[in-house]
């Protein structure tokens, strides 16, 4: 049984699927810039490239978590995503002085204009 298919199309999530910031907590740069973008590698991944069987282990692996398969999988991909954009506007807000600048972008996979650009880079 073939599941919903991934799509290139990016929507906003509604002002209220947002939750508000908490305090503000002292991480080096290079970590915050580290993080957002792994989030956004995994969240491209999952998006765009990931194939039938990844998607059917990930509804397996909600299953398990005692989520519903599919709604479950979906949600822990907008996660992604979700935490990802939490990151940018944290980075937004922060003084121009401390924002971390991310490495250049050795292979650009912008597919959402209104999402950070993911970069791909060895690890």
């Amino acid at each position: 049984m073939a599941g919903p298919r991934p799509t290139d199309e990016y929507q906003e999530p509604p002002d209220d699927a947002i939750p508000a910031p908490g305090p503000p907590v002292a991480v080096p740069a290079a970590v915050i810039a580290s993080t957002l973008q792994t989030l956004n590698l995994f969240d491209e991944f999952f998006r765009c490239h990931a194939s039938t069987a990844t998607r059917t282990e990930l509804r397996a692996f909600a299953a398990l978590q005692g989520w519903d398969p599919v709604q479950g999988a979906e949600t822990l991909i907008e996660g992604l995503g979700l935490d990802a954009l939490g990151l940018t506007r944290a980075g937004d807000a922060m003084p121009q002085d401390h924002v971390p600048a991310l490495s250049p972008a050795t292979d650009h996979h912008d597919h959402h204009p209104s999402r950070p650009a993911t970069t791909r880079h060895a690890r």
